[in-house]
């Protein structure tokens, strides 16, 4: 019924249902039982008639593969406790693998007259072999967050489930788009010229809360950037647990996002975890200061060397990347610059670094033993560096 003019209605869509009950009534084996398919976008259609098509293909005998319900006249205060109940009943088959929900009114008031979305969320937290959603709606803060946990949490991948993989591989909303055999997925706002405090679609954390839920199942990602996003410690953590979930992801890159010291101390727990595949990070301009570094470089220094696949990083004052071969340090560089590098080569990941250049390097006399201990330990372990050149320096 896609773009059907006129359009159903609530009334049509009635008749519709009672027209398939009464095909049922008369024949129980009718062919309309193998409907698979179902568009009923465009069509104007409530609260009252959804309930009605819901109640009816809610049967046994219908085995939906995909639903369309996109821009239909579903308004809040028209949404009764058994309507609420019959679609929840209807969209929670396990046979549906698409579902498109976009450009409707989902929200719901609950028992308290508050608005709530308690109703999709439980829907969609149970759904087990859904791919494909499309939920182009105004979602609320509560959901988004509540949603994303759930789907870090419920497939974190200790159950070993075969049916959660690839779960919402394929999802649309207003913030971002990820699509199921996409490889490099970059989520930029849509005008990316313009400046943080002038648009209006950056994701918050709680959008990348629910795009680190999407992402925990997906099968083909390996590269993910978050460019000029407003992450901070609750987008954080979940990019902590999603990196921990998925296996495939092995290049991060966060440039020009707001992470701050506390999102990226958060952030660790995960990147430095043994299940981590991740081995390139990007944290240049998200508003890291020397203290986050100088936690980043002592966090890694404790790691075990194999433990950890991380091997490449780039921060606002060095680049270390898979095509650098030769690194000088600048008298502009910190302290918490060299105990970072140092205690990013103690890990021995990088295969491709072979000269260091210490030469000239200025450390602040109150961390001279500390940095000591990192280039001494960095020596000890890494295997790959030919030329280190330590003229001229405190050591």
């Amino acid at each position: 019924f896609h773009d059907r003019a006129p359009a159903l209605k609530n009334a049509g869509i009635v008749y519709f249902a009672k027209g398939i009950q009464m095909i049922l009534a008369n024949n129980p084996k009718a062919a309309v039982t193998s409907l698979k398919h179902i568009n009923l976008a465009n069509q104007k259609i409530g609260w009252n008639g959804f309930s009605e098509i819901a109640l009816v293909l809610s049967k046994p005998k219908f085995n939906l593969v995909t639903f369309d319900f996109s821009n239909n006249h579903l308004f809040p205060n028209k949404a009764t406790v058994d309507m609420v109940n019959n679609v929840s009943m209807f969209l929670s088959k396990d046979t549906l693998v698409g579902l498109t929900l976009s450009n409707n009114t989902l929200i719901t008031f609950d028992e308290n007259k508050l608005p709530s979305l308690c109703w999709l969320l439980s829907v969609l937290s149970n759904l087990k072999n859904l791919k494909i959603l499309r939920l182009q709606n105004r979602l609320t803060k509560k959901f988004k967050l509540a949603l994303g946990n759930i789907l870090l949490d419920k497939y974190d991948g200790s159950s070993g489930s075969a049916d959660a993989s690839g779960l919402f591989s394929s999802f649309l909303c207003n913030k971002f788009h990820i699509l199921p055999k996409a490889t490099d997925i970059t989520i930029l706002p849509i005008d990316a010229d313009t400046p943080y405090e002038d648009v209006d679609d950056i994701c918050n954390s709680d959008d990348i809360v629910l795009l680190a839920g999407i992402l925990t199942n997906h099968e083909k990602v390996n590269k993910l950037s978050i460019n000029k996003h407003s992450i901070n410690s609750v987008g954080a953590d979940a990019l902590s647990r999603l990196i921990v979930n998925n296996k495939y992801i092995v290049e991060l890159n966060l440039k020009f996002s707001i992470i701050g010291d506390l999102g990226l101390k958060v952030l660790l727990d995960g990147l430095l975890s043994s299940k981590s595949r991740v081995a390139f990070l990007n944290i240049a301009s998200t508003k890291v200061t020397e203290v986050g570094l100088a936690h980043f470089a002592r966090e890694l220094h404790k790691v075990v060397p194999g433990s950890c696949n991380l091997a490449y990083l780039i921060t606002n004052s060095f680049k270390i990347t898979s095509r650098t071969t030769s690194l000088s340090l600048l008298r502009s560089h910190r302290d918490s610059d060299v105990a970072l590098i140092c205690a990013l080569l103690s890990l021995n990941n990088n295969k491709i670094l072979q000269r260091f250049n210490l030469r000239n390097a200025k450390i602040h006399a109150r961390r001279e033993m500390e940095i000591r201990k990192y280039i001494c330990d960095m020596i000890r372990r890494n295997t790959f560096l030919k030329i280190i050149n330590i003229a001229d320096t405190f050591l």
